[in-house]
């Protein structure tokens, strides 16, 4: 339940971490703008001359063979789709569980996951089958650098991503498990009920959407978590494309009980039970 509530709304944004850092960076009210070293990114790519966290980049690179081992050990072997973005996901959710202040390993794994749980929404939104195509078959870690930066996924609309092209990679290949990596941390599992979590907000939020079409609800205009920008990038997306985040016939019960009758209280309900 603590999962579950926290990624619902966005709880990451109060954590700070064993740096002084808050974990979510420019998108907490915490953060230190006069503590934080904003510089015009330097990169060669689309991201070129733009506001980039420095401080952030710095605290990733201080824990960065970790962080790989971290993010190859919750994605697991052969991943799909569906399961590099359950990694993300679990990612995100690490902070939540962690001791106070939040460990650096687990701060800056929800970093580098923050912007790969918005990518393979995307992607897992897009159409049926997606979540149960093998990671691999998107290509090497520079395929998908090259896809990240012709689709402008790399710029946030404070900040760029201060990750440089090299660190892009080496995470999508770590993911892949085609990256050798050291053993991850004991404390790096994955999370599986921040998926669950976000399957049923994502169900949630559409049919709160097709509700205010028909004209029986307000319109939701909240300030979503960054991974949900995906859910509303297609216009009039049916609840039921919440389905499409898991692998076929691995869809969670709560998330199917919920789109069979769902509603405010079915959604609280089935949160409870996360």
């Amino acid at each position: 339940m603590i999962v579950a509530r926290g990624i619902v709304e966005f709880a990451a944004t109060e954590l700070i971490d064993e740096d002084g850092r808050p974990v979510a960076e420019v998108a907490s009210p915490h953060y230190p703008a006069t503590q934080t070293e904003l510089v015009g990114c330097p990169y060669g790519d689309v991201r070129v001359g733009q506001p980039m966290n420095r401080t952030a980049l710095r605290q990733m690179t201080a824990v960065w063979p970790a962080l790989l081992a971290g993010m190859s050990a919750l994605s697991g072997p052969d991943p799909t789709v569906h399961r590099a973005w359950a990694a993300a996901v679990s990612g995100i959710a690490l902070p939540l569980l962690a001791p106070v202040p939040v460990p650096r390993l687990q701060s800056a794994l929800f970093k580098a996951s923050l912007g790969l749980s918005q990518v393979f929404s995307a992607l897992l939104l897009a159409d049926n089958g997606v979540a149960d195509a093998p990671l691999a078959s998107l290509g090497d870690g520079e395929a998908f650098f090259a896809e990240l930066d012709r689709g402008r996924w790399l710029v946030g609309a404070d900040q760029v991503c201060a990750g440089t092209a090299p660190m892009i990679v080496q995470v999508f290949d770590a993911l892949t498990g085609t990256l050798p990596v050291g053993p991850a941390a004991s404390a790096i599992r994955p999370v599986p009920e921040a998926a669950v979590a976000i399957g049923l907000h994502t169900a949630h939020l559409l049919a709160c959407q097709q509700a205010a079409r028909r004209g029986e609800r307000e319109p939701v205009t909240a300030p979503l978590s960054p991974w949900m920008r995906a859910v509303f990038a297609l216009p009039n997306r049916p609840a039921e494309h919440a389905r499409r985040l898991f692998e076929r016939g691995a869809v969670p019960r709560g998330v199917e009980r919920y789109l069979a009758a769902p509603g405010d209280t079915a959604f609280e309900e089935e949160l409870r039970q996360i």
